[in-house]
């Protein structure tokens, strides 16, 4: 992934930069130092194995992140992934009003970080299944990010108390929903051995709501290839009422 990166990069500048000279006007290079060894040495990894942990890492990026600064390699991104997983594993005795609470306090610890190293975090939450008798009927009810499969649906799992929290949030799907994921189907109208993935804007201070398509490959994420007319009418068409 990180060499496809490389040739990609270099070959949109040599773009710009043949571009340039036709206008007389000239483009900067790609830096030496851009190469695949460069780009995996600035990818930090914390594994973390309990909640405990988990929080200990997070309130231990301040001191990592001013260390980078003062060495001229600024963090730019913080990918938590996820952030469900050990709330959702804790033991049956646990408060769960004591985990909002704590979930609302790294929240904010998040968006403090964010505001004061000028960075994104990303804090990946995990979906589960709500079962509810009715739902799934022809007349939806799932909400906008919510998965419908007969009569259960698929929803955040931190809740409503976390979605509040965030200030962009994106639900990723993959076509075919529970049968793709059960039955490991890496082909369904992808192309090349690779799944259609969706992702949906549910959230935004500033973007209209939509959807994109999307493939996972050996090289990275890249556009899914267009629906042939036959399926994509298969798509739209309604269930018939019986």
């Amino acid at each position: 992934m990180a060499e496809a990166l490389v040739k990609h990069v270099r070959s949109s500048a040599e773009r710009r930069q043949k571009a340039a000279r036709s206008a007389g006007k000239s483009a900067p290079p790609v830096p030496d130092w851009f190469d695949p060894e460069n780009i995996l040495d600035g990818i930090h990894v914390y594994r973390v194995h309990d909640e405990a942990a988990q929080t200990a890492a997070i309130h231990s990026l301040p001191a990592f992140l001013k260390e980078r600064e003062a060495n001229g390699m600024p963090v730019r991104v913080v990918v938590i992934d996820s952030i469900a997983f050990h709330y959702r594993c804790a033991a049956a005795h646990y408060d769960f009003k004591s985990r909002t609470r704590q979930l609302a306090s790294v929240a904010a610890y998040l968006s403090d970080l964010s505001a004061n190293f000028d960075l994104a975090v990303v804090a990946v939450n995990q979906m589960t299944t709500k079962i509810g008798a009715g739902v799934g009927s022809s007349s939806g009810g799932g909400g906008p990010e919510s998965d419908t499969y007969g009569d259960s649906r698929l929803v955040p799992a931190l809740g409503e108390s976390w979605a509040h929290s965030t200030t962009t949030r994106l639900l990723l799907t993959m076509d075919g929903g529970f049968q793709a994921v059960a039955m490991g189907l890496g082909g369904i109208e992808g192309g090349e051995g690779g799944a259609t993935r969706r992702c949906r804007l549910v959230k935004s201070p500033h973007k209209p709501a939509g959807v994109a398509a999307f493939q996972v490959l050996e090289q990275g994420i890249r556009d899914a290839p267009p629906q042939p007319p036959s399926s994509m009418a298969m798509q739209r068409k309604r269930p018939r009422q019986l």
